[in-house]
Order: C-alpha cells, then sequence, then structure tokens
C-alpha cells in the first residue's frame, strides 16, 4: 500500500531497470475498496499508471517491467504471513508471458541465476558496507525493499508516527483491518471476500528505454 517508497527506497545504492521505466516521479495516489480486497492505483504523469491489487489478508500483486526493452512486463504475487511478532515469512511468485524461445531462455537462465537471491544473507554487505547487487532488477529491488523495512527496527515505533499523504493506502488498510477485527470481536459477520469478478488489468506505463 506503499507505492510513493518507489522514488526513494528503490534509489537507494543505484538505480536500476525498476526505477528508470516506472520513474521517480511522486504518484498521485488512489485506493479503491473491492469485493476482493483493496486497489491501489499510482498516477505519474499521462501514460504513466501502476493499479496493484491486494486481497485480504495478505496477497498483493503487482507488476514490474521485464528484464531488457521490449520485454513484456511481469506479473508478481506476494504473501506475507506472520510467524510470530518478529517474523513474516513471505512467498513470491513471478509470472512471464511466453515471448520468443530465445527470450524465454534468457528470463528463465536469469531466474536460475537470481531467483532464490535472500537479503538476508547479505545483511552486513548492505547495512555497513553499502553494497548492493549488481543485478539491476530482482536482486536489486529486493535488497533494497530488506534495507527499508528492517532499517525501521524489529517492530517499528507506531505510536508516535504521524502518517501523511502519501500514507493514504496504510491509513486505508489500517483501516480495512481495524474494521474487520471490531466485527469478529463484536460478534457480528465481517465482510465476505471473494476473489474480484473480472481479472485485474494492470496498466504499465509506455516507457522510453
Amino acid at each position: 500500500m506503499d507505492a510513493v517508497h518507489v522514488g526513494f527506497v528503490h534509489q537507494k545504492g543505484r538505480s536500476g531497470n525498476f526505477i528508470k521505466v516506472v520513474s521517480q516521479a511522486i504518484p498521485e495516489l488512489e485506493y479503491i475498496e473491492t469485493e476482493a480486497g483493496i486497489r491501489q492505483i499510482a498516477t505519474r504523469g499521462e501514460g504513466n499508471v501502476r493499479v496493484s491489487d491486494w486481497s485480504f489478508p495478505n496477497s498483493n500483486h503487482i507488476s514490474l517491467p521485464g528484464l531488457e526493452p521490449g520485454d513484456a512486463w511481469i506479473d508478481v504475487g506476494h504473501w506475507n504471513v506472520p510467524m510470530d511478532d518478529e517474523h513474516t515469512y513471505r512467498m513470491n511468485i513471478w509470472s512471464s508471458p511466453s515471448q520468443t524461445p530465445a527470450i524465454d531462455a534468457r528470463i528463465n537462465a536469469y531466474f536460475a541465476r537470481s531467483g532464490e537471491y535472500d537479503p538476508a544473507f547479505h545483511h552486513d554487505e548492505l547495512f555497513k558496507a553499502g553494497r548492493y547487487p549488481e543485478d539491476h532488477l530482482f536482486e536489486l529491488t529486493s535488497a533494497q525493499d530488506y534495507v527499508a523495512q528492517c532499517g525501521q527496527g524489529v517492530i517499528a515505533d507506531r505510536e508516535h508516527e504521524n502518517l501523511g499523504r502519501s500514507d493514504a493506502g496504510i491509513a486505508f488498510l489500517r483501516r480495512v483491518f481495524t474494521r474487520e477485527v471490531d466485527a469478529v470481536a463484536g460478534g457480528g459477520t465481517p465482510k465476505t471476500w471473494t476473489r474480484l469478478r473480472e481479472a485485474a488489468v494492470l496498466p504499465e506505463q509506455a516507457a522510453a528505454h
């Protein structure tokens, strides 16, 4: 629910393909509750719109630029499952439409090489030395997100935070969670969440490479 982080977090250390394509512009934000969860619309200019569909309670569907100019964009599904107060298990699925045999082979080889990258195994390298992966997409964006998240501490101080306009999605998400928890706690019926009636369409910017 934080589209604004893109222009900051994904420049940390160095800028890769993701930030070059999506752009560093601060987006106009719109959040809509759907039958499945929350739709996030981030508009960074004409022809530069990214839509992400978050599904209740813990799944997020986003789109990323392909590895090389002209490659199809990649759909990514994230599931985050709390294990205890200090640990979360995260599962990712990356899906790229088949293009040509040569492109498919190149993308398969890339994920065979980089798909198992875990920034937790490079903690000191990232935090103490400030060394980021040479890879320009999966490894780099994962490392940048890791630094942003872990840099807040094991348990972030939410009591003294001050949310602003850029945090509209986070506030929206918290209101949904609070509403559902209150419904259950009060003996009521929470919302019946269902799959989206229509397939999610994730517009992409017509990026100039």
